[in-house]
């Protein structure tokens, strides 16, 4: 068996502080955990739209991701 890179995961905010601190995987679903992101964003968004604003200091944050 040879393995093969399928896809780079990454926090659309780049400024995620400790994006992979935990990450859990189920069949094609990926959560990777930010423990200490500071966004204040409360919504959820589709790509690399999340918010740059960071006013919640050690808020937190986790970031899902499916395979295709």
């Amino acid at each position: 068996m040879t393995w093969a890179q399928e896809a780079y995961l990454k926090a659309p905010n780049p400024g995620s502080d400790s994006f992979g601190i935990s990450v859990a995987v189920s069949g094609n679903t990926v959560a990777v955990g930010a423990l200490y992101e500071s966004s204040n964003q409360t919504t959820i968004t589709n790509g690399a739209t999340a918010s740059a604003d960071d006013n919640a200091p050690g808020a937190g944050a986790v970031y899902i991701f499916i395979r295709k």
